[in-house]
């Protein structure tokens, strides 16, 4: 039933030319609904993570709950945009058979043109709520917001390039 009303709003939507984001099942959701593939099972995902970014030469943080992913690599290259993605993080496995895919990046976050859709694959909301968790990582309070101040900014200036048409 959810997939069902998800698709209604998403048509919605284009009918009315809204712009749209997805977070987590929604990035899985744009990018199927861009034309790619949903993949139900990852073997590996660890919740706390970097990711690289096309406009950045340092790493960000990034936090996800997630097994499935979105994979827009069946898509022409016109179709999508990785915007920031990681590298070595799991096997893909796909169908009942199981086939494994291993993608050179795992996509983070893609920018899809032809829907005018911005998936962000992790929770860059739950950054302060997993306070606990990355400080083990981080030697002092100050670094840590400073990380999770970075992620989320960057994360506001993609919605804004996506609401200002600069993508």
């Amino acid at each position: 039933r959810r997939d069902i009303h998800e698709e209604y709003e998403f048509k919605r939507a284009q009918r009315l030319g809204k712009k749209m984001i997805g977070i987590c099942r929604g990035s899985q959701f744009l990018c199927v609904m861009a034309g790619g593939k949903l993949i139900q099972h990852q073997s590996y995902q660890p919740y706390l993570h970097t990711m690289r970014v096309l406009d950045k030469k340092n790493k960000i943080l990034i936090s996800s709950t997630h097994h499935q992913a979105q994979f827009p690599f069946n898509l022409d290259r016109k179709e999508y945009k990785i915007i920031g993605w990681t590298e070595g993080l799991s096997q893909i496995h796909q169908g009942a058979d199981h086939v494994e895919m291993f993608p050179d990046v795992e996509c983070e976050i893609v920018y899809y043109p032809e829907i005018c859709a911005l998936g962000i694959q992790g929770h860059p909301e739950k950054l302060k709520d997993d306070r606990d968790i990355w400080s083990r990582k981080f030697e002092k309070e100050e670094a840590l917001s400073n990380e999770i101040k970075e992620t989320l900014d960057y994360c506001n200036e993609l919605v804004n390039k996506l609401l200002d048409n600069k993508f």
